[in-house]
């Protein structure tokens, strides 16, 4: 688990977590639309099996199941490969797994890599489309925070430079110890506001002190997203982002629990790590 430890203005010390939110399982079977694909045969030691994902659907899941041989290895990877970098589908040593993931725009691949595995694997996957973007709640008229009370501010009296004020509170947060954004508020209590950059739909938080999770506002006139909770300066907390979460066209044939399951299995496609 990465901590990120903290002190504000010699306050107690707040302890925030950035470790990995499992997703809750579930009985309920997930309905697809699209066709499914199917790939099989042997894995060998420094063996690639890449697939092609040409320009198409954008919403990908799939299941990897990996028989190991007598000489077992579990060190393999699942990558999907995109021109801006790759992304890890699966954690390592699951040889039985299944994933999601909300595809860019441009012609993609899944690349399956064997370190020291041996043995045969199956790699099942559909594509569906996208009906748009989950919406999020109504933001609040103003920031709870002052420093984004402060950078409204200096954008409405500074219009002609928004880019320059908004990389100058980047590197502020930077330069602070990286977010979330801790402002004291009592000897016992802070206000925490959580901030992500350049998502262009929505972003949810989870994990977060609350019953549920939480969808953060976007801040007008920039790439900024926020949330401000008020907590107490000994919380101990996990937590995670999920930016651009899509919306499913829902299946008719499908009952309205196994519609919003599908809607929720998209949010884990765009869960951050």
């Amino acid at each position: 688990m990465k901590n990120l430890l903290r002190t504000a203005c010699g306050l107690p010390t707040l302890l925030v977590s950035t470790a990995i939110l499992l997703v809750s399982t579930s009985t309920i079977s997930p309905v697809l639309a699209g066709p499914l694909q199917r790939h099989e045969g042997e894995l060998r030691p420094g063996h690639d099996i890449r697939i092609e994902l040409p320009t198409g659907e954008r919403y990908l899941e799939g299941s990897l199941q990996l028989d190991p041989g007598q000489q077992e290895g579990e060190r393999y990877r699942l990558l999907l490969q995109t021109p801006d970098g790759e992304r890890s589908l699966l954690p390592p040593g699951v040889l039985n797994g299944d994933f999601s993931v909300l595809l860019p725009e441009k012609g993609t691949s899944l690349q399956l890599h064997s370190e020291d595995f041996s043995g045969r694997y199956q790699l099942r996957f559909r594509r569906e489309p996208i009906a748009g973007w989950q919406q999020a709640d109504e933001p609040a008229d103003t920031p709870q925070s002052p420093r984004l009370q402060k950078l409204l501010q200096d954008i409405a009296h500074h219009p002609g430079h928004t880019a320059g004020l908004e990389q100058r509170f980047w590197q502020e947060i930077q330069d602070n110890g990286g977010t979330p954004l801790i402002e004291p508020i009592s000897m016992n209590h802070s206000r925490l506001t959580f901030l992500w950059r350049g998502a262009q739909h929505n972003v949810r938080l989870l994990g977060a002190p609350a019953t549920d999770s939480l969808w953060l506002h976007r801040l007008p006139k920039t790439d900024i997203w926020y949330r401000s909770i008020i907590v107490p300066n000994s919380l101990r907390l996990s937590y995670q982002f999920a930016p651009d979460i899509p919306a499913l066209p829902p299946i008719p044939e499908a009952d309205p629990e196994q519609n919003a399951f599908r809607q929720r299995r998209a949010l884990r496609a765009v869960l951050t790590a």
